[in-house]
């Protein structure tokens, strides 16, 4: 039972209510005029009309089925009860029941509200029971006396009727009954479209609604992810910041480095050429300085190698780390050679102290002597002059060196394969440095350390021209880094923007 079907049988039966109080009002107007017969017949009827528009209203309003056809087809019965029961009782009623038409007109009233069913099929059924009651009542009505004339003022005849008028009567209900009929079924089509259309409404708004939930859901989601992009954005621009602060520090700490390092460079290209005019008379230790010179090839090649292994190191922050603990081997290097220096020179000393003696005790003989000693004496005092400055200066880059080691510890956990190569260049070191002390006690000429000084200065001078080449290419890597670092945190602030706009659109989902 549809909607549709309760709001027909409520207008069905609000028109037969309609009707009840008119049959009522009608017995109430003419009941002087009335038969006894024609009364009793007609509050009959009216009342089983009645009882039937409150059984009606009383299914309706319990919400029953109304069965609204058998209930029109009970208005029939009750038309017909009533037009019959008129036309069996005497001529004259049954002729001016004929003459007036009002079960007539009601019997359209009745095909009309029959549409409400949303049936052709009830309706012709409903019209062509009235046809035949009119018919019938029209065969009772000749049965009983009536004439049927071909005339039109019938009504100057007491028991006559036009039967012209009469066919046309009978058959403009047929032609009622058809044009209702044909009205309901195009009105059944409507509703029926109507309802189709409602039921795709409807599943079209369980999908729009489901749809809604779906994008509600998701822009929950959405605003979740946004929220975490946000905390992800703001985390890594204040990693970039501390990155960005920790590369200025390293750059700043690389040139300070960098200029200890030229500081040193130049120190140390003075120091050999005071060495070389030392070593020129050296021609008598080849041997001792070929095997020093085998060993110091050694670690040369293990430096060249380190040094070429830093070189592909992609990273700047390996390359960084690597660097600075070259220069810190190299300052090492520098202090070691420094300190044999300052041996030599003390040896010089006493060497030139002991040739003023002796030229003292030669006299006139040894004037030669105690210049030659007095100039080796200078010597040596300028030699331990300069080793002390050098020693100053190693320390002031030693602590330079720390510091900046200290900012490139943080970013040298990747740089396994290089501190391989550091390690094999301390054991090279460590080698080294054995050699040396044994050449120490076997070395007993002053001219053979020299020579060791002069080579140890060259590797010196060299490393200082590489570590210079190479704090130039670790500041211009710096530089790079810091150059992306920037990049980065300004693409880290687009990125935030566009979180910002995908939690604004996903606030207007909501």
């Amino acid at each position: 039972m549809d909607v549709y079907s309760v709001r027909s049988a409520k207008n069905i039966n609000s028109i037969r209510i309609f009707l009840f109080f008119l049959y009522v009002a009608g017995i109430i107007g003419a009941l002087g005029s009335l038969r006894k017969e024609q009364l009793a017949l007609m509050v009959i009827s009216t009342s089983l009309y009645g009882v039937s528009s409150a059984l009606q209203a009383y299914r309706l309003r319990k919400n029953l089925d109304p069965h609204a056809f058998y209930f029109t087809l009970g208005d029939v019965f009750l038309l017909s009860f009533n037009t019959l029961g008129q036309q069996m009782i005497d001529l004259d009623i049954a002729s001016g029941a004929l003459k007036l038409g009002i079960n007539y007109v009601i019997s359209f009233f009745v095909i009309l509200y029959s549409g409400f069913l949303f049936s052709q099929r009830q309706t012709i059924v409903v019209g062509v029971l009235l046809s035949l009651m009119d018919v019938a009542a029209l065969w009772i009505a000749h049965i009983m006396g009536v004439e049927f004339v071909d005339r039109t003022d019938t009504h100057k005849l007491a028991y006559a009727l036009s039967l012209p008028i009469e066919i046309v009567k009978v058959t403009f209900l047929g032609m009622a009954t058809f044009a209702t009929g044909r009205m309901v079924n195009l009105l059944v089509e409507i509703k029926d479209q109507a309802l189709r259309e409602k039921k795709q409404a409807d599943e079209h708004s369980l999908i729009v609604e489901k749809q809604k939930e779906n994008m509600l859901i998701t822009a929950e989601k959405l605003n979740v992810s946004v929220d975490a992009l946000q905390l992800f954005a703001e985390d890594l621009n204040s990693q970039i910041q501390t990155q960005a602060a920790s590369i200025e520090e390293i750059s700043a700490s690389l040139t300070e480095i960098s200029q200890s390092t030229e500081s040193s460079a130049e120190f140390v290209r003075d120091q050999y050429q005071k060495i070389g005019k030392l070593n020129d008379e050296s021609f008598n230790l080849d041997l001792i300085v070929k095997e020093v010179r085998n060993e110091i090839g050694e670690i040369s090649n293990q430096v060249n190698q380190s040094s070429a292994f830093s070189n592909k190191v992609s990273l700047a922050m390996n390359a960084l780390n690597s660097s600075l603990e070259e220069v810190k081997s190299s300052f090492q290097k520098v202090e070691e050679v420094n300190q044999i220096m300052k041996e030599i020179a003390d040896r010089t000393n006493l060497l030139a102290l002991n040739a003023s003696i002796e030229a003292a005790r030669a006299g006139e003989h040894g004037r030669g002597f105690a210049v030659v000693a007095q100039e080796v004496g200078k010597l040596a005092e300028s030699s331990a002059s300069n080793a002390s400055i050098i020693s100053k200066t190693i320390q002031k880059s030693k602590s330079d060196l720390d510091k900046g080691n200290l900012s490139a510890m943080e970013a040298s956990d990747l740089a396994v394969g290089q501190e391989k190569e550091i390690s094999h260049i301390e054991a090279s070191v460590r080698i080294f440095n054995d050699k040396i002390i044994e050449m120490q006690s076997l070395n007993s000429r002053v001219v053979s350390s020299q020579k060791e000084l002069k080579e140890l200065s060259s590797q010196l001078e060299t490393i200082a021209s590489e570590q210079t080449l190479g704090n130039k290419e670790v500041m211009a890597a710096a530089q790079n880094i810091e150059d992306a670092v920037q990049l980065v945190a300004e693409n880290t602030r687009v990125l935030r923007e566009h979180i910002s706009e995908i939690a604004s659109l996903a606030e207007k989902i909501k």
